[in-house]
């Protein structure tokens, strides 16, 4: 009888075990991926809303400021020398250029500078929203007027620092179109709206010298004097233009601009030269807005010398900076200092006006009907 044969173990164990927790834990790998992938992108989605609210915050907080210094600037208007200790005199808020002394860094933050009642900027403690710099200029280098539509026009009265000689009037397409026009029509015949293919406005720019007022003649403004003193002519969007003389009565001229893609914002300009006007005299600058949505600036004013000069009395130029915690909103804005101009755009001096109506084709009123008609 033989000995019993011991048997073997069995090394071929069966893995399926091993394999499921493998799988598992890969599976629970992915899954923790995944968690910290959405946990991500909702806390990217939040931030976005939070910073997209704070922006918002800041924006109007910086609009605030604008109305703030609106507000401010007719304040010192009506009391130029201010009142100690609660507002600041417009000789303080002038940069020495307009030759009235003041602020000497009119970029400097008003609110660092100490002025009486200038206000202080916050809007809500809680909640960190205010508006941190204030710059100012009552006294700015050119005026301007954005979104300009067709068939609506600007004015504004103004002075310089200096002997004013020369200006340049620069526009273009709100929507920065660059397609411009060649020579100037025949006969200055413009063509129809529904031609003009997007090229930027014509302008019709009127500039009227402002007599001062004496004690002989207290109201200087009448018909006579604003249709001789009145230079009048029109801007046409050309890609050769020139340069212009000022003489007052021109009335209608059509001046070919300057048109070129150089400056996306301001593609077209034309320099009007030879005004010859003393210190402090005033004008009155109208432009009416023809075919395109314009943006419009008023720049580059020089005396005799080409040396440059700043618009007086036309319009401030405000810069507000507003914060919301970390995020800040920068606004700059052009803002009238005068609410409107001495004299309507359009109305000079109604007198004795003539009507003719025709009832049907071919008669007219007889004259004798309107004692104010005088055709001889």
């Amino acid at each position: 009888m033989g000995m019993p044969s011991k048997r073997k173990p069995n090394l071929h164990r069966n893995q399926q075990g091993f394999a499921s927790i493998v799988i598992a834990l890969i599976l629970i790998v992915v899954l923790a991926l995944l968690t910290v992938g959405f946990a991500q992108l909702a806390r990217r989605e939040q931030q976005s809303a939070l910073d997209k609210q704070l922006a918002s915050q800041a924006y109007y907080a910086a609009e605030s400021g604008i109305n703030d210094m609106q507000q401010l600037i007719q304040k010192v208007l009506a009391t130029p020398a201010g009142i100690p200790g609660i507002l600041p005199s417009l000789d303080s808020l002038t940069p020495p250029s307009a030759g009235l002394g003041g602020n000497e860094d009119p970029t400097a933050c008003l609110g660092g500078q100490g002025f009486p009642g200038i206000p202080s900027g916050n809007i809500n403690s809680a909640t960190g929203v205010s508006y941190s710099c204030v710059l100012l200029n009552l006294t700015p280098p050119s005026m301007v007027w954005s979104g300009v539509s067709p068939d609506s026009d600007r004015a504004v009265t103004f002075s310089t620092t200096g002997n004013l000689n020369s200006l340049t009037v620069y526009w273009g397409s709100n929507d920065s179109s660059s397609t411009f026009k060649g020579s100037i029509p025949a006969n200055s015949e413009f063509t129809p709206v529904t031609s003009w293919n997007g090229a930027p406005a014509v302008l019709e720019v009127s500039i009227t010298p402002l007599p001062p007022a004496t004690i002989l003649n207290p109201n200087p403004l009448n018909r006579a004097s604003l249709i001789s003193n009145t230079f009048n002519v029109f801007l046409y969007p050309s890609t050769s233009g020139s340069n212009v003389t000022y003489a007052t009565g021109t009335q209608g001229q059509v001046i070919g601009g300057q048109c070129n893609v150089a400056n996306p914002n301001y593609p077209c300009s034309v320099t009007i030269n030879g005004i010859n006007g003393s210190a402090g005299e005033q004008y009155v600058v109208h432009i009416l807005d023809y075919y395109d949505e314009s943006n419009i600036s008023v720049g580059n004013a020089a005396n005799n010398l080409n040396q440059p000069l700043n618009f007086v009395d036309g319009q401030a130029q405000i810069d507000v900076t507003g914060v919301a915690r970390t995020v800040l909103k920068r606004i700059q804005v052009h803002a009238p200092i005068k609410e409107t101009a001495p004299i309507p755009p359009y109305a000079i001096q109604g007198q004795n006006v003539c009507k003719r109506f025709s009832a049907y084709p071919g008669t007219v009123t007889p004259d004798t009907l309107s004692p104010s008609c005088s055709l001889n």
